[in-house]
């Protein structure tokens, strides 16, 4: 296979070689260790193909003859939509972003889990040629400010824990929707009838009620204040949730209950959030 790009990842390397027009690759100046090659499922002609990661030790002399089968993928493909906003500049925007595959069979290492990417055109197309059979999820990355991932449906139904894909298979019409957004969260969370530890951190969660999406992370400064930027429109679940060190005696025992309040955003809106937490009436269950 020419010009195939081979991953080959160790202690002090992560990088790729190209193959030469007879298939070979080779890779000088390999400290002591333990490596791991395969087929990067990007680029060129890999493009369609994969391969089971080979685990090379070098010690003191070359390592000659390593042989990677190249074994054709999956094929799938499919558009990215945006939702609520028709604006062709923001559309041809996700030129800049791409999709990705990720494994998500339990028990696999970390260099394992990626199973490729695929640009994504200007009206939104992308195509896989080549990934690994197995539940793999799909999402966007690397998304324009204002656009957030929200779901995955293949043949009109939502695909929430990913594709079981089998050998040979072609997935075509796959759909990823995104959402345009420019509402806001804008909160503050009080404490009432007592006093928290000063050593302590916020723990708050955004998630949207219909389950679309992923859940936002975010901090909360030293006043209680929170602000969440570029959401689409929706109905959104805050959660937060006070985590400290206990100290009997000192701090609140049991642990306060998590806060929970549901809010509406809408575009070019603020929306303003109140959380109360107050320790003489909550307690965690």
């Amino acid at each position: 296979m020419p010009g195939a790009s081979i991953n080959v990842r160790g202690s002090y390397i992560d990088g790729s070689v190209s193959t030469d027009s007879d298939g070979v690759f080779k890779l000088d100046d390999c400290v002591p260790g333990n490596y791991e090659v395969k087929i990067t499922t990007t680029g060129g002609p890999t493009q369609g193909y994969y391969s089971d990661p080979l685990s090379i030790q070098v010690s003191d002399a070359d390592i000659t003859d390593v042989e990677v089968r190249a074994i054709p993928g999956v094929s799938v493909s499919g558009n990215v939509i945006v939702l609520g906003n028709k604006d062709q500049s923001i559309i041809n925007a996700l030129s800049q972003s791409f999709m990705s595959a990720t494994n998500l069979q339990p028990g696999l290492r970390p260099s394992e889990t990626v199973a490729g990417s695929a640009a994504i055109g200007a009206g939104g197309r992308f195509e896989f040629p080549g990934v690994r059979p197995g539940r793999i999820g799909f999402r966007p990355g690397n998304l324009p400010e204002g656009l957030t991932f929200l779901r995955v449906e293949r043949d009109g139904v939502p695909v929430r824990d990913g594709l079981t894909l089998s050998a040979g298979e072609r997935v075509n019409g796959l759909r990823v929707f995104v959402a345009y957004g420019t509402g806001s969260l804008n909160g503050q969370i009080k404490v009432e009838g007592g006093a928290l530890p000063t050593r302590m951190d916020w723990q708050l969660t955004v998630r949207r009620a219909d389950g679309d999406g992923q859940e936002l992370f975010q901090l909360i400064d030293a006043r209680g204040h929170f602000w969440v930027k570029n959401l689409p429109p929706g109905i959104y679940e805050i959660t937060a949730e006070a985590e400290y060190v206990e100290v009997p005696g000192v701090t609140p025992s049991p642990y306060p209950a998590p806060l929970k309040q549901t809010v509406t955003v809408q575009n070019n809106a603020e929306t303003q959030v109140l959380m109360v937490l107050d320790l003489k009436d909550r307690r965690k269950q």
